[in-house]
């Protein structure tokens, strides 16, 4: 369950009222139709977790103001010397960038993170507030839906590691540049699992998560 963990930017929806005025700092993780109307519903509040729940998962989203802009817009920053006008040069390119849906690389988020959760992502992130989730609890119940055909995977000394019933799954590189091997561990140290090559991670998650849920 998502939890609110900074109060600086929370405001009360009144009884009756779907809109809300609110904060206009924090770009990154406004909702594309907040910006020009500093106006927030529900379907901010999702767009926002959503956002939240990629970067909990692994995927990358950098803090540095000039990834975000194109050639013209860095002309127009490295020119300026108002950090008034650098900020809305980098919110106008942030607010575009959002309105295509073009925030969040989903190729940064780690292989065991599984496509149905990828979507999730993509549709609580949708530029336009109809194509969201409506509520946290059609959010959640989403994920929920989800969420049981994943494996127990644990992020632990800088390998993921699958725990199931019977032992624990990781992937090793192979010889091969881009390939890897799956290893498993029943208690008596890690050793690869027989009969099989090697392969790109992506294709050996199903395959552990299989063997862990024996």
């Amino acid at each position: 369950m998502p939890l609110i963990a900074d109060f600086g930017s929370v405001r009360l929806l009144p009884d009756g009222e779907e809109v809300v005025a609110g904060s206009g700092h924090a770009a990154l993780y406004r909702p594309p139709e907040s910006f020009g109307s500093q106006r927030y519903d529900r379907r901010g509040d999702v767009y926002q977790t959503g956002m939240v729940l990629y970067q909990v998962l692994g995927g990358r989203l950098s803090y540095t103001d000039i990834t975000y802009l194109n050639d013209e817009q860095k002309a127009r920053y490295a020119s300026s010397n108002d950090d008034y006008e650098r900020s809305r040069i980098v919110d106008r390119a942030i607010q575009e960038r959002a309105e295509r849906q073009e925030l969040l690389d989903s190729s940064s988020l780690p292989d065991v993170v599984p496509a149905a959760v990828r979507r999730v992502i993509r549709r609580a992130t949708a530029p336009s507030p109809d194509d969201r989730y409506q509520s946290a609890s059609e959010f959640m119940n989403a994920l929920n839906d989800v969420l049981g055909g994943v494996g127990d995977w644990r992020f632990a000394d800088g390998e993921w590691l699958l725990h199931g019933a019977k032992g624990r799954y990781r992937f090793q590189p192979g010889e091969t540049i881009g390939r890897f091997v799956l290893q498993q561990n029943l208690g008596r140290g890690w050793r690869r699992i027989p009969g099989m090559g090697e392969d790109i991670k992506a294709r050996l998650v199903p395959l552990a998560e299989d063997l862990a849920g024996r």
